[in-house]
């Protein structure tokens, strides 16, 4: 799926992002440490949200195959 796709590559690029950010920081900590830990907090909760989209997405299509999968095998596919 192509949202899957676009989520994966905003994924790695914030996690390529967070580690030249931590490699920067290093050189002025006094003066940087701060700011960045504010913009990496937002660049993790990001993440989060975006593999929990992911993980949620997946598991409505497993969830999608077992109905069908109980149809074609004649049993009853009802949710109570």
């Amino acid at each position: 799926m192509i949202i899957r796709d676009v989520f994966d590559k905003i994924v790695r690029w914030i996690d390529v992002f967070k580690q030249v950010g931590d490699i920067a920081v290093q050189y002025d900590p006094a003066h940087a440490a701060l700011p960045w830990a504010a913009i990496r907090l937002v660049l993790q909760v990001y993440s989060m949200m975006s593999f929990k989209k992911k993980a949620a997405q997946v598991f409505a299509d497993c969830r999608q195959r077992f109905k069908e999968a109980r149809v074609s095998s004649g049993g009853s596919c009802s949710d109570s």
